[in-house]
């Protein structure tokens, strides 16, 4: 899903290099527990109610 790995993508530029590989499976992880795989708007919907990937990305660093 193309949307998923370009959103992460910008999550991951915000991360420490040592955490940024636990932390993207972890978001992948819960970005698809919540998408329906044929619904693209489904998708939309979680990523914006997450919040642009830098805030995404100070949170999991907060809370580290």
């Amino acid at each position: 899903m193309k949307l998923i790995d370009n959103y992460l993508y910008q999550v991951k530029k915000y991360l420490p290099l040592k955490e940024r590989d636990d932390i993207i499976k972890e978001l992948k992880a819960n970005i698809l527990e919540q998408v329906d795989e044929n619904d693209e708007q489904s998708l939309v919907d979680v990523l914006t109610e997450m919040g642009h990937p830098r805030d995404v990305a100070r949170e999991y660093r907060n809370s580290t």
